[in-house]
């Protein structure tokens, strides 16, 4: 038996990560099965061989790790990419706050396919996508992780690989479990409690399992933290407010000089181009840096230093992790009719609420510089300053831009109620024997209430007040005085505050049936086949809140009522062939083929397949590989998501940012005339050109569903080698060594062309756009202000793009070596290692079918890395009832991805970076079973990623510092 197996079984207190594979594994409280299942076959086999690359996770190793959701633990294993939710959430509402979604191999988690028990699980968003965090860990058996394709065995999305989570089928008894943890800055507590009872019924013909979970955790604030405050997000938009004059209507420079200069300021200090803020005490001031004339007001947001930094910190309100609370229920029963058939039901639902907090709202709508205030509202014309200002413009009367970040009514806070449910009924059972069947039918269905408790604003209502001839005053307590840090009177803040309720609803529905025999026998053993058909239907609803459906809330696009639907039949084939056995170098020789024929009702048919071997050369030698065929359809949400608008971070001047900025590389190099031709092709007024400065390193941002999207395809291919001398001696006969080769090639992608990508390929930073053309598809996709020239919005549309190509090694080395065998005593104890390591060889990307590859090998950005070395690896020695141990991982250094698509970038990457853990655990005699541990034990720092300070990949590296854990389980 293979030694993880072995561990499991022999002691509760071994964690296990086997990336192993060649056997699968049974835990102590299922009974063993004459054949097993898998992941990536449909076939059972007696000898428990994996074609391909798979890792098996224990629960115990995810105890052990002191993390408290499972993605977590999976997240920092070599073979995945960041994943979404749990660590990497973002400042605004929407469904998916506070989700754990799982990413293999860096591919996106719309490619990684997540099963229980071999069946789809319910989507946890519109992408499909499934939050692993709705299953109770108490229920789990294991896990186990496939890398390359598996549509010909799974159907769609099975692109990137598998991770399909075991059930405690024959649980009996009852068992709990409790951690808490906490930093050792005494924030970001987090908690969960688990419990499973299981018993048979029927002299044991049948068995029922019920296991529920609750768990939490606290927030963390970009402030919270030393690295990310303040931020280098420095944006003009303050709580003070500032005109932002039209390039088309420019105040007069002498009164700008004359005004500036009774400040003690020499003339041109203050360009007319500039933006005018307003003091407390009505003196103007330049907002942006180096914020000539600013008089603090003792805003926290506000970073004042100058020429080196002015503005408000864009993430000075924002967390870096969300809080929220979830509980999950599983139930599950099976009965045995007959020894034909035996029948089962299972039921799991889960409820989450994730809340997270943005900035303060600007006052204006998405791709407007500000609000339209008339110039002869009472509060400007109380401001002489500003009204001379104004009057000295070549049109005095009309309309003048102001941007304001309305402090007054808070950070906007959003949160998100999220309801999943799943029920599955089916039976299986034997047709004679040599043939089986399993049959089931799925429902499931998850609603989200989306909700903006605090801090939005309503346009129409700030549109009302300052065109009121009194300023507001008759309609809100004290009138609308937004010009300057001016109190607010809670009236007014009423009246414009609003608090919507946005309504989702997903819903998948499958049907599936399968024959598993054996047609006839060769020599080497069963020609075996499994013949199955599926039906599967996806629903999607979007109901917004009347506000978001008028466009009515401050800086958000206006979001319209979706309604969308996808089915799929399928039908599929898989056979086992034993081609030679028990011959020399031929222990065993099989080979495994798949095909599957899928028609969607919006994509057409498509065909998977797969061939794959296994070949034991001897006892402890076994080669394995195959080659495979998949597809991606377009998901509900890629097909049918309403137009949303998100936050596109595109850096800062010099090395990156706006490439129209004055001061920045592109305006300053050898194509500078071009870029400032391109620059007013697309309305940057000429008259504020050699003054241009960004007004954020944040611009507005755009993207939604496209219904004529075809499916991505894809191929991989996997070689390796599993090593396990069983047949040595006692020191050596549980190790266990496995190398894989893996390439994967995606093409017609469906993804979007992110907002620095645009403005790279746009102002042909990589020779996209080489006679810098404003008809330039790229270029299409921005649109500036014709009056400030700022980026108003970048359309980052979902399409058929061009492709992935990735290849690498992963390694996996284990080893659990009893003492007595090297002579220190039957007590001594056992030392397990385990080392896990992935070797990136390329990852490149095509931007368009046309397009040149690029290759992002050993780069990072916020969002996505690219790791040329990863490790993983733990040590642990345990004699009797105790159990102690390390564990380590580490990432390479990394180059800032933008060197990719702009190779004279200057930002820099961050350097190699490594964790250590420390874990115990201790059983009593009782049945009760303590852990605790030191997460992070050096309390390493995040570095920065990309070009602004305080910016780090929260997905990657660890923002909590050192932090503690412990934990209780008993079982009964």
């Amino acid at each position: 038996m293979h030694k993880c197996t072995r561990l499991l079984l022999g002691s509760s207190l071994i964690s296990c990560v086997c990336a192993n594979p060649a056997l699968a594994q049974q835990s102590s409280d299922q009974t063993k099965a004459a054949e097993i299942v898998v992941t990536g076959s449909r076939i059972a086999r007696q000898d428990y061989v994996a074609q391909s690359p798979i890792v098996t996770v224990s629960p115990a190793a995810i105890q052990n790790s002191g993390t408290p959701t499972i993605d977590s633990y999976l997240l920092q294993m070599p073979s995945f990419g960041v994943g979404t939710g749990g660590f990497s959430n973002g400042s605004s509402g929407g469904l998916g706050i506070g989700q754990a979604n799982l990413n293999l191999r860096g591919l996106g988690t719309v490619r990684t396919l997540v099963l229980l028990d071999g069946r789809r699980m319910e989507p946890g968003n519109a992408q499909s996508v499934v939050d692993i965090n709705t299953i109770p860990t108490s229920a789990l058996q294991g896990v186990e992780v496939i890398t390359g394709g598996a549509s010909a065995t799974y159907g769609s999305d099975a692109i990137a690989g598998v991770v399909n989570f075991k059930l405690r089928h024959r649980f009996s008894g009852f068992e709990a479990s409790a951690q808490m943890g906490i930093s050792e800055l005494g924030d970001a507590p987090n908690r969960q409690f688990s419990a499973i009872t299981g018993r048979d019924f029927a002299d044991g013909r049948g068995h029922v399992i019920l296991s529920g979970e609750y768990a939490d955790r606290g927030a963390i604030g970009f402030r919270d933290r030393a690295f990310s405050t303040p931020t280098g997000n420095l944006a003009p938009q303050m709580g003070n407010g500032f005109y932002s004059p039209s390039g088309t209507n420019l105040p007069s420079q002498s009164v700008v000089n004359t005004i500036f200069g009774s400040y003690g300021y020499a003339a041109g200090t203050m360009p007319r181009t500039g933006n005018f803020g307003i003091n407390g005490d009505g003196t103007l001031y330049r907002s942006q840096a180096p914020g000539t004339n600013y008089k603090p007001t003792g805003d926290p947001c506000v970073v004042n230093n100058g020429a080196a930094g002015f503005g408000y910190d864009g993430n000075c309100t924002n967390r870096l992790q969300n809080p929220m609370h979830r509980w999950a229920a599983l139930a599950r029963a099976e009965y045995e009719v007959s020894d034909k058939l035996t029948v089962f039901g299972q039921f799991q639902f889960a409820h989450s609420l994730a809340r997270s907090q943005g900035s303060h709202a600007q006052l204006n709508a998405v791709g407007a510089t500000g609000v339209n205030v008339p110039v002869t509202n009472p509060f400007v014309q109380a401001n002489t300053a500003l009204a001379a200002v104004l009057a000295s413009r070549t049109n005095p009367s009309a309309p003048f831009a102001f941007v304001k970040r309305f402090e007054e009514a808070g950070p906007r806070a959003f949160s998100s109620a999220t309801d999943t449910l799943q029920a599955t009924l089916g039976a299986n059972g034997k047709l004679s024997s040599a043939w089986s069947y399993d049959a089931y039918a799925s429902y499931g269905q998850t609603t989200a209430d989306d909700r903006n408790t605090s801090g939005s604003v309503s346009l129409s209502a700030v549109n009302q007040l300052l065109n009121a001839a009194d300023g507001g005053a008759s309609l809100c307590a004290g009138g609308f005085n937004i010009f300057g840090p001016n109190p607010v009177s809670q009236s007014c803040i009423d009246y414009v505050s609003r608090k919507t309720l946005s309504s989702t609803k997903i819903a998948q529905t499958e049907l599936s049936a399968s024959l598993t025999g054996s047609l006839f026998k060769l020599p080497a053993g069963d020609v075996k086949v499994n013949v199955g058909g599926t039906y599967r239907r996806n629903t999607f609803r979007v109901n917004p809140d009347p506000s978001l459906l008028a466009g009515d809330i401050a800086a958000v696009s206006a979001i319209a009522n979706t309604v969308g639907s996808t089915n799929v039949w399928e039908g599929s084939v898989e056979a086992l062939i034993p081609v030679l056995a028990k011959l020399p170098l031929v222990e065993s020789f099989n080979i495994t083929a798949g095909y599957r024929y899928s028609h969607y009702n919006l994509a057409g048919g498509n065909s998977t397949y797969k061939i794959n071997f296994d070949w034991r050369v001897a006892s402890p030698l076994l080669l394995r590989g195959g080659y495979q065929r998949a597809v991606r359809a377009p998901n509900i949400g890629e097909l049918f998501l309403p137009q949303a608008s998100t936050v596109a971070n595109i850096g800062a001047a010099p090395s990156s940012g706006d490439p129209c900025n004055a001061t920045g590389n592109l305006r300053n190099g050898a194509n500078g005339a071009q870029v400032l031709a391109l620059c007013l092709a697309q309305g940057m007024p000429g008259s504020i050109a050699s003054s241009f400065t960004q007004a954020n390193v944040g611009v507005g941002a755009t993207t939604a569903g496209n219904r004529a999207l075809q499916p991505e395809t894809a191929t991989s291919f996997t070689l390796g080698a599993v090593f396990q001398p069983t047949m040595a001696g006692e020191a050596l006969r549980r190790i266990s060594l496995s190398v894989d080769y893996y390439n994967i090639a995606i093409n017609n992608t469906i993804g979007q062309i992110v907002g620095q990508n645009i403005l790279n390929k746009c102002y042909n930073t990589d020779g996209s756009n080489p006679t810098y053309d404003p008809n330039n598809m790229f270029c299409q996709l921005i649109t500036r202000s014709n009056t400030t020239g700022q980026i108003t919005n970048l359309y980052q549309p979902l399409l058929n793009l061009g492709g992935y190509k990735t290849d690498g090694i992963d390694a996996a080395f284990d080893w659990a070596l009893p003492l007595s065998a090297v002579g220190m005593g039957e007590k001594a104890g056992t030392l397990t290692l385990n080392l896990n390591v992935s070797w990136l060889n390329s990852f490149r990307i095509q931007a368009l079918p046309a397009a040149a590859w690029q290759n992002y090998l050993g780069t990072i950005s916020g969002t996505d890395t690219y790791a040329r070395w990863k490790w993983s690896g733990q040590v642990a020695y345990e004699r009797g009832a105790v159990q102690v141990g390390a564990r380590w991982r580490r990432m390479s250094s990394f180059a800032d991805n933008s060197i990719v698509t702009n190779p004279a970038s200057t930002v820099a990457g961050p350097g190699a970076m490594q964790y250590v853990d420390l874990f115990a655990r201790i059983r009593s005699k009782s049945g009760f079973e303590f852990r605790f541990g030191v997460t992070n034990v050096a309390d390493t720092q995040p570095p920065q990623v990309g070009a602004t300070a305080g910016f780090t990949n929260q997905a990657l590296y660890d923002v909590i510092g050192r932090a503690y854990y412990a934990g209780i389980r008993f079982h009964l």
